[in-house]
């Protein structure tokens, strides 16, 4: 039969999209004579993609799945998808799905419509893809000439655990469509990759930026180019289509899409490569979920081998109790009584592995990973595999009913899998409901977000070279340092031995412990709380030998180093992004808990730790610290100064303390001697560490500076080190304030003045780096930052002149960050009021996204775990703001109320606040502030937070507030300054409270008081609750 004299076939007969047609052999046949179909194709295996001499045909393995030509595609080549997914927010389960049964290795999504902080791609993350995304903004009125602002759809790039893929960025500026660019690395070469979205109309601009990009990704090698262009190219006479092709085959590029990718008919996805670049099996395949089909294919790059992991464990569960106390009395030698603690220490260490060993030896296996929800059981496989049976029969027999059969198997494996998901998460939240933490950890487990590396990520020898290489430099810079002075202490004032421990006091410590386990411990710690009754006996043994001979176990001495990345969006791979904290010993603790309270005990007694120092002391936080110096702040606003703020920065602060000095400053400054220095000098030194990164682990380092960042002593002995500090800017009449390493120079002027507090702030950092640099200290001046504070009316005259910080110049800020709460130039607190909605929005996006299976009390717990801390963090700081800032935490209250009981967005809300026993804003603010000064008052606040009775001054005790326990309230100038300082505003709230609140006896009764006392305020119909 000749071409020419054919009738035309209909499109969805040739290609089998309906269904409802069975191919004839006849067909068949003339077209194979015509050259229309291979010879070795039939018409239904060539629309499934299968070979019609393969005795056994392909299973597919997706609802979604049109089969592929398997014997032309190797199954270590990699596989690519391209999806117009219309909105990836509510569709993750099903992109997940999707990418697992089509074995996709990287796929490519357009027309995401997700955000900055979108919760679909935490949970891809949390599945062990990779994403590289640019979201689309929510701002309507977002300037068009950005490209990072343009008001598009939204595009991503997800790959599969273990494809080496790399941001790609293009220093060009385009404002016609969006699109980003990623590099992937193989055996076979780089792919560089470019996905774009375009909509709206189109323009010559277009194609002149579509040209100028083109030109810059030509010049590479192998080029792939994806993205839903809304270009109709099944229409190649229209102009716009021309000039389209045009401009891709003028830089090399072909177009590998000949089918209609939309539902409605048309090819508006695109995906063009040079003709060098293999691609093989273009499938399109319809999917449930979208208008848009998927576009599946293969390429020559090698797909990433099989991961495999070996896991060593034990079987704690099955351990018998009994057994092991007999085990552990019948090896209990003489040993553990011997003179020497290192000998005792490390005898007992192997009694009790030697009887775990006997009872649940290690048991090693090799699995490999595999990527699967957790709640993927049993029955979700049977109902999958009817689904796969129905879905072979439909596409076999292209009856009706039985393809309404395989979409009713559809929604009944989508039902199965959203019920099983459901029952996970309500489980988990469940199980963790009493725990912030625990629940912290469920949700984070969900949405991705973990601060250890993945194993491919870095390098634990490249860590270590880089931890030790970092701690020479910072060495090696004042290697010439002068010896610093050492101020003495009164001979009253020494701590030369430590007083024993008792049973009581171990097993409460032991009680204490959070559940967490490292390598180094023999038994885990929820064990280790079972038998605390009957190992306390051992251990205050063992204790009180190192703490009378001031010798610390040498077993307790090394640890293990995990780096811990800094922020979730830092660069995995880059060793900078990590911080290194040590994992010791369970029983290591447990001796350094009995001396840091002997040491405590000490150092409060006799007064000698500094009165602006808040890190890691009791009725101390950062919340207090900050609290002063906006309090400070605030006030010469007040009086209608100016005040420069400075934060200081240290580089590798904890690990370049010099040992020798830190011992003489132990000694000198805060009086210890005898048999506590040298329990000091003994922990100090011998000290080895390994940096460990899944299951790979670097060889072991001595380690001859610094304080062990994750042990219990390491921050005391940290703000020891750098209590002097404090002096020295004092020197300079101004005021400071540290927290740990972080710390606050600032001070005021008149505006005339602004110059020469400058000058002041300058000398007086340089007397601060000199000391630093005789205490073996690096000060980082590009960390540094510096901010004018005054009023509002005054922002406007702000210098902006930038101020000098040891050799560098450092420019002004209008914000910046303290010790987690954000500071504004002009005093508004607009930037913390941003900052905390913005982050609490996102928790509440993440909750609402797993909240349908949870009850009410459940979302209540997780809303009260994860997102009102956020709000009330730094609260206190919000007092006496105007209700246009205080009236969007309240809107976020509000909307967190109506997330816990599903409730509608225009429902009234103050049913739900009452029910929920919640207190809005500006009674949350007056109830923290309430609260720090009743501790003020009964001595469980810091003393630069102090409040003076009116019966405190000479003069007063004759007034009828003098009988009443007034407080002397501060003058202020304005209201909405000096007004809103802790000092003034303070007082104000204390005497306007009841009489009965502020008398009551016991913290706990004065909340609950307290608490009534406002609520009722919040909500004057309702009664009164305890």
């Amino acid at each position: 039969m000749c071409t020419a004299r054919c009738a035309p076939i209909p499109y969805d007969v040739l290609t089998g999209l309906n269904k409802s047609v069975v191919p004839n052999r006849e067909l068949v046949q003339s077209l194979r004579k015509a050259g229309l179909l291979r010879k070795d194709v039939t018409l239904y295996h060539h629309y499934r993609g299968r070979r019609s001499g393969s005795r056994h045909p392909r299973r597919s393995s997706s609802p979604y799945s049109t089969g592929r030509h398997l014997k032309d595609i190797s199954t270590s080549n990699l596989a690519f998808g391209l999806l117009n997914v219309r909105s990836l927010n509510n569709k993750v389960d099903k992109i997940l799905d999707l990418l697992r049964c089509e074995s996709i290795d990287v796929i490519f999504l357009t027309e995401t419509w997700h955000d900055a902080t979108s919760v679909a791609l935490c949970r891809l993350r949390a599945a062990t893809y990779t994403v590289i995304d640019r979201p689309r903004p929510r701002d309507l009125n977002a300037a068009a000439s950005a490209s990072l602002h343009v008001n598009h759809g939204g595009v991503a790039i997800v790959a599969a655990a273990g494809v080496k893929l790399q941001p790609h960025v293009f220093d060009i500026t385009i404002t016609t469509f969006e699109f980003i660019s990623a590099r992937f690395q193989s055996t076979h070469g780089n792919l560089t990759t470019l996905v774009v979205y375009r909509t709206g109309p189109l323009t010559s601009l277009f194609f002149s930026e579509l040209d100028n990009l083109l030109s810059c990704i030509s010049v590479m090698k192998e080029v792939l180019i994806v993205g839903d262009f809304n270009i109709r190219l099944d229409r190649p006479n229209e102009p716009h289509t021309r000039a389209f092709t045009k401009s891709l085959s003028s830089h090399g590029f072909a177009l590998r899409v000949h089918q209609p990718t939309h539902d409605l008919g048309g090819i508006l996805d695109v995906v063009a490569t040079r003709r060098s670049l293999s691609v093989r099996g273009m499938d399109v395949i319809p999917v449930d979920f979208s208008d848009h089909r998927l576009l599946r294919w293969m390429s020559v790059f090698s797909r990433p081998p099989p991961v495999y992991k070996t896991i060593v464990s034990r079987k704690w569960k099955q351990l018998d109790l009994e057994k092991f106390f007999m085990l552990i009395q019948s090896n209990n030698s003489a040993d553990i009584d011997a003179t020497d603690v290192d000998v005792s220490a490390s005898q007992f260490n192997n009694v009790i592995l030697s009887a775990v060993d006997q009872l649940i030896p290690l048991k090693t296996a090799r699995v490999r990973l595999r990527q699967s929800d957790p709640w993927y059981d049993g029955e979700c496989r049977v109902m999958k595999r009817r689904m796969r049976r129905m879905e072979k029969r439909a596409l076999k027999t292209g009856s009706v009913s039985d393809r309404n059969n395989w979409r009713s198997d559809q929604k009944a494996y989508r039902r199965l899998m959203r019920s099983r998901r459901d029952s996970y998460w309500k489980e988990t939240f469940v199980k963790n409901c009493k725990s912030s933490c625990q629940m912290w950890r469920s949700l984070n487990h969900i949405m991705g977000r973990g601060k250890a590396p993945p194993a491919h990520s870095i390098s634990v020898d490249n860590f270590l070279e880089h931890f030790t290489s970092k701690i020479d430099r910072v060495r090696a810079a004042s290697s010439d340092a002068p010896a610093p002075l050492f101020p003495a202490t009164p001979m009253s004032a020494r701590l030369n031995e430590f007083r024993p421990t008792t049973e009581d006091e171990v097993i409460r410590l032991i009680l204490s412990l959070p559940n967490k386990q490292c390598l180094l411990d023999p038994i885990p710690t929820w064990l280790l709380k079972k038998i605390s009754l009957d190992i306390a006996p051992v251990l205050v043994r063992l204790f009180n030998k190192s703490l009378l001979s001031g010798k610390v176990p040498l077993i307790y001495k090394s640890c293990y180093i995990t780096p811990l990345i800094k922020k979730s969006t830092l660069d995995p791979t880059d060793v900078n992004s990590y911080r290194p904290i040590s994992n010791l010993s369970v029983f290591s603790k447990l001796l350094e808990r009995l001396v840091l309270t002997r040491v405590l005990e000490h150092l409060d007694q006799h007064n000698l730790l500094p009165v602006h120092q808040s890190a890691y002391r009791r009725c101390h936080s950062t919340e207090t610290a900050v609290l002063r110096v906006s309090s400070d702040l605030l006030r010469a606003a007040g009086d209608g100064e100016l005040s420069l703020l400075v934060l200081l920065d240290l580089s590798a602060a904890f690990d370049t303390v010099d040992h020798s000095i830190l011992l003489r400053r132990l000694e000198a400054s805060f009086g210890l001697g005898s048999v506590v220095l040298a329990w000091f000098q003994s922990y100090l030194t011998g000290r080895s560490f390994s940096v460990r990164s899944g299951a790979l682990a670097s060889s072991a380092t001595s380690l001859t500076c610094g304080v062990p960042q994750g042990s219990v002593l390491g921050p005391l002995l940290f703000t020891l080190y750098t209590a002097e500090l404090e002096e020295v800017i004092k020197a300079h009449g101004l005021q400071c304030h540290m927290y740990a390493d972080d710390t606050q120079v600032y001070g005021r002027c008149r505006p005339e003045h602004t110059d020469s507090l400058a000058i002041k702030i300058s000398r007086c950092v340089d007397a601060v780096d000199r000391w630093m640099f005789s205490s073996r200290l690096l000060l980082n001046a590009n960390k540094t930052e510096v901010m004018w504070c005054s009023s509002s009316r005054r922002s406007f005259t702000l210098p902006t002149k930038p101020v000098r910080i040891c050799s560098d110049l450092i420019l002004p800020v209008r914000c910046v960050r303290n010790l987690g709460i954000w500071l504004d130039s002009d005093c508004s607190m607009a930037s913390h009021i941003n900052n905390t909605t913005r982050s609490c929005y996102a928790s509440l996006r993440e909750i609402r996204s797993i909240a349908a299976p949870l009850s009410i009390d459940v979302r209540r717990i997780l809303i009260t775990a994860l997102v009102l801390p956020k709000i009330d963090y730094g609260i206190s700081t919000l007092a006496g703001l105007p209700s246009c800032h205080l009236d969007r935490l309240q809107i976020l209250i509000n909307t967190a109320a109506k997330t816990i009981h599903g409730a509608r967005k225009y429902d009234h809300v103050t049913p739900l606040l009452r029910e929920l026993h919640w207190l809005r804003i500006r009674q949350r603010i007056e109830y923290k502030i309430a609260t720090m000064v009743y501790k003020s008052l009964n001595g469980h606040a810091p003393p630069y937070l102090s409040f003076a009775h009116v019966t405190d001054v000479p003069g007063r005790r004759r007034l009828r507030s003098a009988s009443r326990g007034f407080l002397l309230t501060p003058p202020a100038r304005c209201t909405t300054l000096d007004g809103r300082s802790i000092d003034v505003i303070g007082p104000q709230l204390w005497n306007k409270l009841p009489r009965h609140i502020t008398t009551s006896s016991s913290l706990a009764s004065f909340h609950t008081a307290l608490k009534t006392f406002l609520f009722t305020k919040s909500f004057p119909s309702s009664q009164q609750w305890s």
